[in-house]
């Protein structure tokens, strides 16, 4: 292993960590600030929508890794850091944790904070892209996260459910992740 590298339980740890910081800034922002929240109810049908969604999202995320060399590229360095260490079953935590507090955070309270309008969809997703960049390098990777952040923003805002976005981030996260590392993610031949 490169001494640069980390290993799974630091990636768990930061995972987790990461999580906790967010739940709290949203905790904060609900207890504190009283900002306008969009909440989560049960609903079979979004519950659905978020799968459906979530699916999409890893279809594209993969049919742009294998086409697109730039994409391809940035996404493996971030999915290299990231997915490499981990195993299977923890693939769960890395969609649960970001996909339950990112959500949370970025359609459930800032885009109801900023508002429900194309501001808020631009610059709640934005910041979501920016959350993604680990890398100056690796910008088509963040720009990527801010298409999908608006994906996220309008489900949210045409639901008035956030339940559809976390079921859609989970299941995007826990899909692509377990289709990179079983090595579906290859490129197209002729790229």
């Amino acid at each position: 292993m490169n001494s640069l590298e980390i290993n799974r339980d630091q990636i768990l740890i930061t995972i987790g960590g990461t999580a906790v910081f967010l739940g709290t800034i949203v905790a904060i922002a609900i207890l504190s600030l009283h900002l306008p929240l969009i909440t989560v109810h049960w609903n079979f049908y979004h519950l659905l929508g978020g799968l459906a969604l979530g699916v999409l999202i890893s279809a594209l995320s993969l049919g742009l890794h294998r086409s697109v060399a730039i994409f391809r590229h940035s996404a493996d360095a971030n999915l290299h850091t990231i997915v490499a260490p981990l195993g299977y079953q923890d693939l769960v935590w890395l969609g649960l944790l970001p996909g339950l507090s990112e959500e949370l955070l970025f359609r459930g309270v800032l885009l109801p904070t900023i508002g429900l309008n194309w501001l808020g969809i631009i610059l709640s997703s934005l910041i979501f892209g920016i959350l993604h960049l680990s890398h100056p390098r690796h910008y088509i990777y963040a720009l990527w996260a801010v298409l999908v952040g608006i994906g996220f923003a309008f489900v949210t805002i045409i639901s008035h459910n956030l339940l559809v976005s976390i079921v859609a981030h989970t299941t995007t996260n826990i899909l692509s992740a377990w289709l990179w590392k079983s090595k579906i993610y290859q490129p197209d031949p002729q790229t």
